[in-house]
């Protein structure tokens, strides 16, 4: 796949950045949901130089740790429903436009807003960022949720600081006041967003407005192979739930849509005695679906995704809350 091969080139590159001779520039943000306007929410951190360079050596080895982590297959395609422990999922900004749009508010090096050591504002932060500045003109944005940084009153792993109040700077000292972790939720390299943690990932951007955004593209699809009553008030109805718009949203993407066969529906209806309506009328399908009915449209999402998988082997029915889909190459059969 050309997404994944292009990701994990730019990621190769990234961590050739940090090996230049050059100097690169750190810069740390931290942001509080306060306020309306931009410079009440975001504060930059004031670093002393030897701070930053721990900074910039930490994401280095965050970054080797990273590859050398995830082994021979390096990042899957960013999935909307679920993500594997351990894996990245990897998305092109140019398929997430909001969360591009997201990624451009974190302000740049010369921020005027500082972070003063004032505690309220600490204890209301939602996240931290770092953006890191290579000689190239080339930018890496890495961004952690608030359990990344805490006051602590012992030495503990990660990077830690003391706020001098009178040059407003922090500074690097072995162990109290303040602790970053060397930790990555999910950043941004080359055109590229690399999820590390999809919790993280789904409650600090905007996400949902991408996922919500395909799954109603995945209802448009399928209403244009079915006849389905209130389309638009279906859409309004998943865009209410992001546990139903994610379904839709991974099924589409991984092209499980255009696969849905429409007499295999009606069996499989029948079959799991699924209190839903659909009917051939020559060659149409015909869904009567309520939208108001809550229940009614998980069942119909549950359906189109392949929530109710058989085993050829067991010949068991299963629930598939998780699903990965089988990329390996499949081998050919033994002649008789």
């Amino acid at each position: 796949m050309a997404l994944i091969e292009d990701a994990t080139a730019a990621l190769m590159d990234l961590r050739a950045g940090f090996e230049g001779p050059d100097e690169v520039g750190c810069h740390v943000f931290l942001y509080a949901q306060r306020g309306r306007e931009k410079r009440d929410k975001w504060k930059r951190v004031s670093m002393d130089g030897d701070l930053s360079s721990r900074f910039v050596d930490a994401t280095r080895e965050s970054i080797v740790d990273l590859q050398v982590g995830l082994g021979d297959r390096p990042i899957d395609e960013f999935d909307f429903d679920v993500m594997a422990t351990g894996s990245v999922g990897v998305i092109a900004t140019g398929d997430a436009e909001s969360v591009g749009d997201w990624l451009n508010e974190l302000p740049d090096e010369d921020w005027a807003e500082l972070f003063r050591g004032d505690s309220q504002f600490l204890d209301k932060v939602r996240f931290y960022a770092t953006r890191i500045n290579f000689p190239d003109g080339k930018i890496l944005r890495l961004f952690r949720s608030k359990r990344g940084i805490d006051i602590i009153l012992e030495t503990s792993r990660g990077i830690s600081a003391f706020f001098q109040q009178d040059a407003a700077e922090m500074r690097p000292v072995e162990g109290m006041i303040v602790n970053f972790d060397q930790k990555i939720d999910f950043f941004e390299w080359g055109g590229f967003i690399y999820v590390c943690n999809l919790g993280a990932f789904e409650s600090l951007t905007n996400i949902r407005a991408v996922t919500i955004s395909k799954a109603a593209k995945a209802m448009d699809a399928f209403a244009q192979r079915f006849q389905v009553a209130n389309v638009d008030a279906i859409k309004n109805k998943l865009a209410n739930s992001t546990k139903l718009s994610k379904k839709l949203a991974a099924a589409a993407q991984h092209g499980v849509i255009e696969d849905v066969d429409g007499d295999a529906l009606i069996e499989r209806i029948a079959e799991k005695g699924i209190d839903l309506s659909l009917e051939k009328r020559g060659d149409q399908f015909v869904f009567d679906l309520d939208a108001e009915d809550g229940e009614k449209i998980e069942e119909f999402v549950n359906l189109l995704t392949d929530f109710y998988l058989h085993s050829p082997v067991t010949r068991r029915e299963w629930k598939a809350y998780v699903k990965k889909p089988d990329q390996r190459p499949r081998r050919p059969r033994n002649p008789a």
